[in-house]
């Protein structure tokens, strides 16, 4: 269990304003990841995920409607990634893993899914495997799937207006840009429900693992941020430095963001030792 404090923390952290998919990183909170913000090693430019030392790889937001509840709300997602390939707009998948208890397996998939033959949806997807590692983190077909609409998805340049003052091509080959996605927060929490993981919700610690696929496959077949290649390895995600560390799931303040993420490891440890 997480501390008095880490409590306090939570409650006074909670964002209730939604954000433009479209609009400035500057609306998002980075998510850091255990190795490289993210080399370049894919070979479809669109599921090429991009990052260095300034410019992060991954984002995410949450906005809890403004109201009491913890189970409701929308988590927002956004990815760097390499130039439009044809210019007809965004034509693979992104995919975040939700690690909810701090056990290094991710539990749950968010996706927004633009792989041929054209799925166009958000989803939000049991693990198939045990979702320890790349290997084992396969999408499975139980879960949830939404209409992607100009709502919940958004395909834009890095430019002065999304990235203001930002390097726009991180990799040489042309405008990288953002594939940014949401999903209500209870459609997550009714899938973590139907895995057993009760108590799931707005003060949860999770960790994040990010990556990208084509064609409809079942797993992340061609990049993963935060590692160097490893798509199909078997080593565990935190030593390949594809996982975040504890992450609130609603956006926190910057200075207390290492509070919370100390406090919960410390919880973790305690637990498993």
């Amino acid at each position: 269990m997480l501390s008095g404090l880490a409590a306090l923390l939570m409650a006074t952290m909670v964002q209730a304003a939604p954000i433009a998919l479209d609009g400035p990183t500057s609306d998002w909170f980075a998510i850091g990841f255990g190795g490289s913000a993210d080399p370049v090693d894919a070979g479809n430019p669109e599921a090429e995920i991009l990052g260095d030392a300034t410019h992060s790889a991954v984002y995410y937001y949450f906005d809890d409607n403004g109201n009491a509840s913890t189970t409701d709300g929308t988590l927002y997602f956004r990815m760097r990634v390499g130039r439009d390939n044809g210019g007809t707009g965004f034509k693979a998948m992104a995919v975040i893993g939700i690690d909810a208890g701090l056990d290094n397996d991710i539990d749950a998939l968010v996706i927004a899914d633009f792989s041929p033959p054209g799925a166009d949806s958000i989803q939000v997807r049991q693990v198939s495997g045990t979702g320890v590692s790349p290997a084992t983190t396969n999408i499975s077909s139980a879960g949830y799937d939404l209409p992607a609409t100009g709502s919940n998805f958004n395909w834009s340049a890095v430019d002065a207006s999304t990235d203001p003052g930002a390097n726009t091509d991180l990799n040489g080959d042309g405008t990288d840009h953002f594939v940014s996605f949401s999903v209500d927060f209870a459609t997550i929490v009714q899938l973590m429900g139907d895995l057993g993981i009760g108590g799931f919700d707005d003060t949860s610690v999770v960790n994040f693992v990010a990556g990208t696929s084509t064609n409809a496959s079942s797993s992340m077949n061609q990049d993963i941020a935060g590692t160097d290649g490893n798509i199909g390895s078997g080593t565990d995600w935190a030593t390949l430095g594809g996982s975040t560390p504890p992450i609130l799931v609603p956006e926190p303040q910057t200075g207390t963001l290492l509070a919370l993420g100390l406090l919960a490891l410390a919880g973790w440890r305690r637990t498993t030792s």
